[in-house]
């Protein structure tokens, strides 16, 4: 867990790390986009989460990459009653975010993501492009926004 820089980002509000993971879905591993693996303990042997984040840049999110491809078993519902939305912009903020690993830098280059630096944390997530001009901010209790 010491690469992850987990103690770090649990107490986000003391250290000033980043509290946020990013998990970006995937069909394979991007070769332009070096990767680490972390081999959770939950995991079966020889399996790992390929890590972007640099091992211990606690002041950048946590950006991970899963297979589009789960186990039943760990698969979301993807039926729901709400209407069915796309996320279409994920934005993260903070005060220590830069510079960015090469590898973090690339994925937000493909406007996969967009990290910037800003006075507090905070993520803010697009929903079909805020289309319908409703919003949540939950700060600050929660340094979130929703957008839909």
């Amino acid at each position: 867990m010491r690469p992850l820089a987990l103690w770090d980002r649990i107490h986000w509000r003391r250290t000033g790390a980043s509290p946020f993971g990013i998990a970006l879905r995937t069909e394979k591993v991007d070769l332009s986009i070096n990767t680490w693996p972390y081999e959770a303990a939950f995991l079966p042997p020889g399996k790992s989460i390929p890590i972007v984040t640099a091992p211990n840049a606690a002041d950048e999110p946590l950006v991970f990459l899963i297979p589009a491809t789960l186990p039943i078993r760990l698969r979301s519902p993807q039926a729901h009653r709400g209407k069915h939305r796309r996320l279409t912009r994920v934005g993260v903020s903070g005060p220590r975010v830069s510079p960015l690993s090469a590898d973090v830098r690339r994925l937000c280059d493909r406007e996969v993501l967009a990290v910037g630096r800003a006075p507090e944390h905070r993520i803010e997530l697009d929903w079909d492009s805020g289309g319908s001009g409703g919003s949540h901010d939950f700060r600050p209790t929660l340094p979130l926004v929703l957008r839909w």
